[in-house]
């Protein structure tokens, strides 16, 4: 007689690959004028407007927090400083999440003060601006003057990332220019997350973001016009 067949051999389900809902969130919180880290800086994380978690930097303006995945909000405080708000998506499954909060010193009447941040490429884009008596503040010229009026470059950044920073120490009448650069040949400013945060004493950060504010033309990136006398700000729209 023929031997009976095998019994099917019995399948075993692998084990579901575990899904992290939440992450490590290492913040570093930094100074835009000198790039220095900052102490003593409260961090508050939330998360569809609930804060979920919250802590001081330390003596090396970091902060590590245990966060849950998806859209939050940062806001970070410290005395001296205008308030920060950054908004991050982390994904679901990353494990750890690397961010950079900069933040300003409160200025006085008549300063503004233009950050530049960006992502991983492009490696290097520099900010350029252009005063009403056609000096151009940028990496190789680091400050113009005329008589009271002065600006300057605070930081350049060239790995990447930023905060690049200009500062309009004392304003003089007529039009700014800000426009940046692509310097490197990485990547594109449309999908470099660049942003321009525009600081002013007394007026709640104004954020231009590449892609959807100003224009683009190729390496270059028109982001706004500033009056001098009154301080208004335009985007650029051709």
């Amino acid at each position: 007689a023929p031997a009976p067949a095998p019994a099917p051999a019995k399948v075993v389900p692998s084990p579901a690959k575990k899904v992290v809902a939440s992450a490590s969130l290492e913040a570093s919180v930094v100074s835009v004028t000198n790039n220095r880290k900052l102490p003593g800086a409260t961090v508050q994380v939330l998360k569809a407007g609930v804060a979920v978690a919250s802590a001081t930097s330390n003596a090396r303006g970091h902060v590590s927090l245990q966060v849950p995945a998806g859209a939050l909000e940062l806001r970070m405080t410290k005395a001296g400083f205008d308030p920060v708000i950054q908004h991050i998506n982390i994904p679901v499954g990353r494990r750890r999440q690397m961010v950079t909060i900069g933040a300003s010193t409160v200025l006085a009447q008549g300063q503004t003060r233009v950050v530049l941040t960006w992502g991983s490429k492009p490696r290097d884009m520099d900010g350029y601006l252009y005063t009403p008596s056609r000096c151009r503040v940028y990496y190789a010229h680091k400050r113009c003057k005329k008589g009271t009026a002065k600006t300057v470059l605070d930081v350049d950044a060239k790995r990447g990332h930023g905060p690049e920073t200009i500062t309009i120490q004392n304003a003089q009448a007529g039009k700014y220019k800000y426009i940046v650069k692509q310097y490197s040949r990485d990547g594109t400013i449309a999908a470099s997350n660049a942003r321009i945060v525009i600081y002013q004493p007394g007026q709640p950060p104004r954020v231009f973001r590449a892609g959807q504010d100003g224009v683009i033309r190729g390496r270059y990136w028109k982001v706004f016009t500033m009056d001098g006398a009154s301080g208004s700000i335009s985007p650029y729209s051709s």
